[in-house]
Parts: C-alpha cells; structure tokens; sequence
C-alpha cells in the first residue's frame, strides 16, 4: 500500500494532524516508536504506589477550537462534558483554597472578571491581567524572555513576595 504522507509521532499534535489530513482524502501513515497513542497526554502506573497518574490537560477552554475540532473528527465530543462557565479550586501562595470562576458575561470578559474575584493573588496583579490582554494581543517577539520576566517588567509581584492589596 502507498502512503501520501507519513506523520511521525502519535501525540495529540500527529494524531491531528493525521486525521485532517485523511479528512482531506489523503492516505496516512502514522509511525510511532512506543506501542501506544496519545504521547505525553496518557496514563500510567505511579512505580511507588501503583497508582494511576493522568497525564494530559485537564482543562480544555473554549479558545482551544483546534482541540475541540480533532475531537469533532474522532467522534469523542461527547468523551468531554463541555460547560458555559467553570469554578475551579486552586491552592494559592497562602496555602489557602481560592476558587476561580467565571462569570456569566462574553468572551473574554467572564476570565477577565473571574480573575478581578480571585483572591489568591494580590488586587493590583488581578487589576494587571487586564494589561496582560492587551498585550498580548500586541506581543510580536518576546526574544529569550521567560513568562516571569515579561509579567516582572509589566509590574507583577514575584510568587514569594508579600502584598497587602489582596
């Protein structure tokens, strides 16, 4: 049998790419050097309990359309239960459990207002994530910059320091 085209890896990345590609009629091989699917998103037995750990995403948000779409083409839509709004708890820097929720109002906003809520990071940080948007929305080349680098030089707290403003 010929093959049009061979992916390499069948992580989340190669199978997606597989499947759109066989959806546009073209014949797929996908090569993959362990003996399962799915790549770093997968399950395993922790080696010291026996436990199963769960690798993988755990939060599919609504801006995930590529995502959303590779699950439309496998069929498994109805594998996820998809909601309009979401309250996750999170253990804050104070070892304290905050919520984050969001908020009944358009995209981006119901985040957006969720954040200005939650009371794990310190008020002026949940006021910046407003200049976070916004620039990211401009932001063309970040160079070598970490993710803590950039939120540093727009004025955000580190994780250790202390703040009064929550």
């Amino acid at each position: 049998m010929s093959f049009d085209t061979v992916v390499i890896g069948a992580g989340c990345a190669g199978l997606s790419c597989a499947t759109a590609l066989s959806d546009e009629g073209q014949h797929v091989l996908v090569l993959e050097k362990r003996n399962m699917l799915g790549g770093r998103a997968c399950s395993y037995p922790d080696p010291q309990t026996g436990e199963i750990v769960d690798n993988g995403q755990h939060l599919l948000l609504g801006c995930y359309k590529e995502t959303r779409l590779f699950l439309e083409r496998l069929g498994q839509t109805h594998a996820l239960p998809f909601q309009d709004g979401f309250s996750t708890p999170m253990v804050g820097p104070d070892r304290v459990i905050h919520h984050l929720r969001t908020w009944n109002v358009p995209a981006p906003f119901h985040l957006l207002f969720g954040f200005l809520k939650y009371t794990a990071i310190p008020w002026m940080d949940r006021l910046r994530i407003f200049k976070v948007a916004l620039a990211l929305r401009n932001a063309k080349n970040l160079g070598n910059m970490s993710c803590t680098q950039w939120l540093t030089s727009m004025g955000f707290s580190r994780p250790h320091e202390k703040n009064s403003g929550t």
